[in-house]
């Protein structure tokens, strides 16, 4: 879904994250409040969305928490209904102000994500982030 209500306009502030850039390698990433980190902690079945305010196209990769190891062989995981926009675990967030990408957890599964924001400035390695989402069902 891309769009900026996400079809639910009483999303809960700990659910609307925002993307920020401070260059040159800065990422961010607050709720709707501030509050700050990108970490989610939220039920089963809910929406959660990410706003993109880097002025610069974003990325998100979801991996199974316990697999995650900055340098291994992480495990993808996509934990949002439907299929990732780019397989096997990722989706753009576009640069436009204005739109954002919104994802619905898979009713009745607990699931720990990790996930990571790259912001794409045509740097490599791309300036990152590496929240969690923890999800109770």
């Amino acid at each position: 879904m891309t769009d900026n209500d996400c079809g639910d306009d009483k999303l809960p502030a700990r659910d609307d994250l925002v993307i920020d850039f401070i260059a040159p390698a800065c990422v961010t990433v607050n709720d709707r409040n501030g509050r700050g980190g990108g970490n989610v902690r939220t039920q089963s079945g809910t929406t959660i969305r990410w706003r993109n305010k880097t002025g610069k196209p974003c990325r998100l990769y979801f991996w199974q928490l316990g697999s995650y190891d900055p340098e291994g062989e992480n495990v993808p995981a996509w934990p949002f209904e439907g299929a990732a926009p780019i397989e096997p675990n990722c989706v753009e967030v576009p640069e436009d102000k204005q739109r954002s990408w919104c994802g619905r957890l898979k009713p009745g599964a607990a699931a720990d994500v990790k996930y990571d924001v790259a912001v794409l400035t045509g740097t490599h390695p791309p300036p990152t982030l590496d929240p969690v989402i923890i999800v109770r069902p």
